[in-house]
Protein backbone atom coordinates (compact mmCIF):
# COMPACT_ATOMS: atom_id res chain seq x y z
CA UNK A 1 0.00 0.00 0.00
CA UNK A 2 2.82 2.39 0.88
CA UNK A 3 4.58 1.49 -2.38
CA UNK A 4 1.41 2.21 -4.39
CA UNK A 5 0.88 5.52 -2.59
CA UNK A 6 4.51 6.50 -3.21
CA UNK A 7 4.26 5.45 -6.89
CA UNK A 8 1.05 7.46 -7.25
CA UNK A 9 2.70 10.49 -5.62
CA UNK A 10 5.73 10.17 -7.95
CA UNK A 11 3.40 9.91 -10.98
CA UNK A 12 1.49 13.04 -9.87
CA UNK A 13 4.79 14.94 -9.42
CA UNK A 14 6.02 13.78 -12.85
CA UNK A 15 2.75 14.93 -14.44
CA UNK A 16 3.06 18.26 -12.63
CA UNK A 17 6.66 18.61 -13.84
CA UNK A 18 5.60 17.79 -17.41
CA UNK A 19 2.77 20.39 -17.24
CA UNK A 20 5.13 23.02 -15.83
CA UNK A 21 7.76 22.23 -18.50
CA UNK A 22 5.05 22.67 -21.17
CA UNK A 23 4.04 26.02 -19.67
CA UNK A 24 7.68 27.05 -19.51
CA UNK A 25 8.17 26.18 -23.18
CA UNK A 26 4.97 28.09 -24.02
CA UNK A 27 6.17 31.16 -22.10
CA UNK A 28 9.59 30.97 -23.78
CA UNK A 29 7.87 30.86 -27.18
CA UNK A 30 5.74 33.90 -26.20
CA UNK A 31 8.88 35.75 -25.11
CA UNK A 32 10.58 34.90 -28.43
CA UNK A 33 7.52 36.14 -30.38
CA UNK A 34 7.41 39.33 -28.31
CA UNK A 35 11.12 39.97 -28.85
CA UNK A 36 10.68 39.41 -32.60
CA UNK A 37 7.68 41.76 -32.70
CA UNK A 38 9.65 44.41 -30.79
CA UNK A 39 12.62 44.04 -33.13
CA UNK A 40 10.32 44.36 -36.17
CA UNK A 41 8.55 47.40 -34.68
CA UNK A 42 11.90 49.09 -33.95
CA UNK A 43 13.09 48.37 -37.49
CA UNK A 44 9.84 49.67 -38.98
CA UNK A 45 10.05 52.82 -36.84
CA UNK A 46 13.67 53.44 -37.89
CA UNK A 47 12.68 53.03 -41.55
CA UNK A 48 9.57 55.21 -41.27
CA UNK A 49 9.79 58.84 -42.26
CA UNK A 50 7.12 61.26 -43.34
CA UNK A 51 8.18 63.25 -46.37
CA UNK A 52 6.02 65.95 -47.90
CA UNK A 53 5.92 66.28 -51.67
CA UNK A 54 6.74 70.00 -51.33
CA UNK A 55 8.44 72.47 -48.96
CA UNK A 56 6.14 74.13 -46.50
CA UNK A 57 5.25 75.08 -42.97
CA UNK A 58 3.84 72.63 -40.43
CA UNK A 59 0.88 73.84 -38.42
CA UNK A 60 -1.34 72.18 -35.79
CA UNK A 61 0.89 69.15 -35.25
CA UNK A 62 -1.04 66.49 -33.31
CA UNK A 63 1.43 63.60 -33.18
CA UNK A 64 4.39 62.61 -31.06
CA UNK A 65 7.16 60.01 -31.27
CA UNK A 66 5.96 56.54 -30.41
CA UNK A 67 2.29 57.38 -30.87
CA UNK A 68 0.25 54.76 -32.72
CA UNK A 69 -1.35 56.20 -35.85
CA UNK A 70 -3.41 54.85 -38.70
CA UNK A 71 -3.53 55.90 -42.34
CA UNK A 72 -6.67 57.96 -41.73
CA UNK A 73 -5.21 60.04 -38.86
CA UNK A 74 -4.44 63.68 -39.56
CA UNK A 75 -0.97 64.34 -38.20
CA UNK A 76 -0.53 68.00 -39.05
CA UNK A 77 -1.47 70.68 -41.52
CA UNK A 78 1.12 71.48 -44.18
CA UNK A 79 1.06 74.88 -45.85
CA UNK A 80 2.92 74.93 -49.14
CA UNK A 81 5.50 77.73 -49.00
CA UNK A 82 5.56 78.51 -52.70
CA UNK A 83 1.76 78.83 -52.92
CA UNK A 84 1.06 81.15 -50.01
CA UNK A 85 -1.75 83.63 -50.45
CA UNK A 86 -2.71 86.89 -48.85
CA UNK A 87 -6.38 87.42 -48.08
CA UNK A 88 -7.85 90.87 -47.74
CA UNK A 89 -11.17 92.60 -48.12
CA UNK A 90 -12.13 95.39 -50.48
CA UNK A 91 -15.01 97.67 -49.57
CA UNK A 92 -17.75 98.03 -52.14
CA UNK A 93 -16.48 101.53 -52.99
CA UNK A 94 -12.88 100.35 -53.50
CA UNK A 95 -14.06 97.31 -55.42
CA UNK A 96 -16.11 99.43 -57.83
CA UNK A 97 -13.35 102.04 -58.28
CA UNK A 98 -10.98 99.35 -59.58
CA UNK A 99 -13.30 98.81 -62.55
CA UNK A 100 -14.16 102.40 -63.39
CA UNK A 101 -17.53 103.28 -64.86
CA UNK A 102 -18.78 99.96 -66.23
CA UNK A 103 -22.54 100.37 -65.81
CA UNK A 104 -23.13 99.97 -69.54
CA UNK A 105 -21.01 96.80 -69.79
CA UNK A 106 -23.02 93.60 -69.48
CA UNK A 107 -20.23 91.03 -69.73
CA UNK A 108 -19.21 90.47 -66.09
CA UNK A 109 -16.30 88.15 -67.01
CA UNK A 110 -14.45 91.01 -68.73
CA UNK A 111 -14.82 93.14 -65.61
CA UNK A 112 -13.51 90.34 -63.37
CA UNK A 113 -10.66 89.69 -65.81
CA UNK A 114 -9.40 93.21 -65.10
CA UNK A 115 -9.03 92.40 -61.41
CA UNK A 116 -7.91 88.76 -61.62
CA UNK A 117 -4.24 88.75 -62.57
CA UNK A 118 -3.67 92.32 -61.34
CA UNK A 119 -0.28 92.77 -59.67
CA UNK A 120 -0.27 94.14 -56.14
CA UNK A 121 2.36 94.96 -53.52
CA UNK A 122 2.33 93.41 -50.05
CA UNK A 123 4.24 94.91 -47.10
CA UNK A 124 4.96 93.17 -43.83
CA UNK A 125 6.11 95.36 -40.96
CA UNK A 126 8.16 93.37 -38.48
CA UNK A 127 9.96 95.26 -35.77
CA UNK A 128 11.58 98.26 -37.46
CA UNK A 129 11.79 96.55 -40.84
CA UNK A 130 9.42 96.61 -43.78
CA UNK A 131 9.58 93.60 -46.06
CA UNK A 132 7.97 93.93 -49.49
CA UNK A 133 6.55 91.14 -51.62
CA UNK A 134 4.86 91.00 -55.00
CA UNK A 135 1.58 89.22 -55.50
CA UNK A 136 -1.05 88.70 -58.14
CA UNK A 137 -4.80 88.57 -57.51
CA UNK A 138 -5.84 84.97 -58.07
CA UNK A 139 -9.51 84.84 -57.11
CA UNK A 140 -12.38 86.64 -55.46
CA UNK A 141 -14.61 85.49 -52.63
CA UNK A 142 -17.92 83.94 -53.61
CA UNK A 143 -20.09 86.30 -51.58
CA UNK A 144 -20.19 89.83 -50.28
CA UNK A 145 -19.60 89.79 -46.55
CA UNK A 146 -22.85 90.77 -44.86
CA UNK A 147 -21.20 92.33 -41.81
CA UNK A 148 -18.74 94.59 -43.63
CA UNK A 149 -20.24 94.83 -47.11
CA UNK A 150 -16.85 94.00 -48.62
CA UNK A 151 -15.55 91.41 -51.04
CA UNK A 152 -12.84 88.94 -50.01
CA UNK A 153 -9.88 88.93 -52.39
CA UNK A 154 -7.12 86.32 -52.53
CA UNK A 155 -3.73 87.10 -54.05
CA UNK A 156 -0.94 84.57 -54.59
CA UNK A 157 2.44 85.73 -53.34
CA UNK A 158 5.19 85.55 -55.97
CA UNK A 159 8.77 84.30 -55.49
CA UNK A 160 8.11 82.92 -52.01
CA UNK A 161 9.88 79.84 -50.69
CA UNK A 162 10.69 78.13 -47.41
CA UNK A 163 13.54 80.58 -46.71
CA UNK A 164 11.34 83.68 -46.96
CA UNK A 165 10.77 85.12 -43.48
CA UNK A 166 7.04 85.71 -44.11
CA UNK A 167 4.91 83.13 -42.31
CA UNK A 168 1.25 82.17 -42.58
CA UNK A 169 -0.98 84.25 -40.33
CA UNK A 170 1.08 87.46 -40.56
CA UNK A 171 -0.81 90.74 -40.81
CA UNK A 172 0.25 92.61 -43.92
CA UNK A 173 -0.56 95.81 -45.81
CA UNK A 174 -1.76 95.53 -49.39
CA UNK A 175 -1.34 98.18 -52.07
CA UNK A 176 -3.42 97.84 -55.24
CA UNK A 177 -2.86 100.18 -58.17
CA UNK A 178 -6.08 102.01 -59.02
CA UNK A 179 -7.25 103.30 -62.42
CA UNK A 180 -4.88 105.52 -64.33
CA UNK A 181 -6.11 109.04 -64.99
Amino acid sequence: IAFNQASQSVALHEQSITRLNSKLAEQQAKELRSRSALKLANRNMSETTLVAPFDGFLATVDVSIGQYITSSDQLARLIEASRMEVQFQLTERDFSSLFGNRSQQTNNSKVLAELIGKRIRVQWRIGGQVLEFNAVIARLGAEIEATSGGVNVFARLLNIDIDTPLRPGAFVEVSIPDRLY
